[in-house]
């Protein structure tokens, strides 16, 4: 039964009123590599900045594929269906950091993906003004094949955004988000991956101040699958605090998740990763791994992934590493007339080069050029 716009508005305004239950009730989730208090003054600080100012949105390269993007209000007039649908299907929030934007948001946009072609393109930038808090649905319809999306986020101030990508059936997309020039968030994302669909997500933390992270990974439909690639950049005192969710309730999924993080100075990254197989997940297959290269003493990289199996017939396997340089590579490196620190910098691409080679050339030379770039600027490591 189609809604009427007043309804959706209910539906609406109980969403958050849920996730505000949830915000209040539930206490901040500890981490073992930042402080608690930390996050509660930048939350107050996000909400006592909320200007109800809208993200600004803009369409930077496309190619060969049909969209529209829509602010919350007029997608509620035109997309109701599709909204309430991303909204009760997806995952609810596990804590406090979750449930926070999703109880607060005042502004967002809807991305209708209507079909695309084979290599097709489409390149976003969001910028988010002080306190702002949005929820950004996305919604791709079935059959699209070979589609990349990259967005790039930014704020000069603190912020929060909640999104929820639906990918139907027999698709295969890819979305890269590069993180950049931002102070302070909080990120909650939800995708839910449908019949014999894969989502290809590609993270770039490259210059974050301070992030709390969450990313739950649904596969909803037979024969879905997923991978996660997560690129970590940080120096000085740059924080990360990075939660995982891969979540199978159904038979034949995939799951393969790699996050990999290179630290210099006093930078901190954890990561807190799950997979979570339920009874019905028959022949579920899934990886998550996290590595970590240390280019100084003080920086600190912890990594926790982990298995919860309800089902018989499952492979799932977890690793975890975290190293400083290996010396042996340098002493190569160096005997091959490499400085120092050009040395560091052909060891990082290199441990990078496994997550880069998946995307396509075009995302992938964008994304380089972004690493070389955060590398010049603030790794002057010795």
């Amino acid at each position: 039964m189609t809604l009427t716009f007043s309804e959706l508005e209910n539906q609406i305004k109980n969403y958050k009123k849920t996730n505000l239950e949830l915000f209040e009730k539930k206490p901040l989730k500890k981490s073992v590599s930042f402080d608690v208090p930390d996050y509660e003054t930048k939350i107050q600080t996000i909400l006592q900045a909320n200007s109800k100012q809208k993200p600004k949105i803009e369409i930077i390269e496309q190619k060969n594929v049909e969209f529209e993007i829509l602010p919350f209000e007029k997608a509620f007039e035109k997309h109701k269906d599709k909204i309430l649908s991303l909204l009760n299907n997806e995952q609810k929030p596990k804590n406090q950091f979750q449930a926070f934007p999703n109880a607060f948001f005042n502004s967002g946009y809807f991305v209708y993906i209507k079909s695309a072609k084979p290599d097709s393109f489409l390149h976003l930038n969001l910028v988010f003004e002080n306190g702002c808090i949005a929820k950004n649905l996305y919604f791709a319809e079935p059959q699209i094949q070979g589609l990349t999306i990259i967005q790039n986020i930014s704020s000069e101030k603190d912020f929060a955004l909640s999104t929820t990508t639906n990918i139907k059936n027999e698709s295969k997309i890819s979305l890269a988000t590069i993180y950049d020039k931002l102070n302070n968030g909080f990120v909650f994302n939800n995708s839910l991956i449908e019949k014999d669909s894969e989502l290809l997500l590609f993270n770039v933390f490259a210059d974050v101040e301070l992030m709390n992270f969450s990313q739950i990974n649904n596969l909803v439909k037979q024969g879905s699958n997923y991978k996660q690639y997560d690129l970590v950049l940080f120096a000085k005192e740059q924080k990360l605090n990075f939660d995982l969710l891969s979540l199978h309730s159904v038979p034949d999924a995939k799951s393969f998740t790699v996050l990999k993080g290179v630290l210099a100075d006093k930078a901190r990254t954890s990561f807190d990763g799950m997979i979570k197989v339920l009874p019905k997940a028959q022949r579920t297959d899934g990886l998550l791994e996290a590595h970590g290269m240390l280019l100084s003493p003080e920086s600190k990289l912890v990594a926790i992934p982990g298995l919860e199996i309800e089902a018989d017939d499952v492979k799932a396997t977890h690793a975890a590493t975290v190293a400083q340089v290996d010396e042996d590579k340098m002493f190569y490196l160096r005997s091959r007339g490499f400085d120092e620190r050009g040395a560091r910098k052909m060891l990082m691409f290199s441990f990078f080069k496994e997550l880069l080679t998946e995307l396509d050339s075009e995302a992938s030379e964008m994304i380089v050029k972004r690493i070389q770039k955060k590398w010049e600027k603030d790794f002057n490591v010795k």
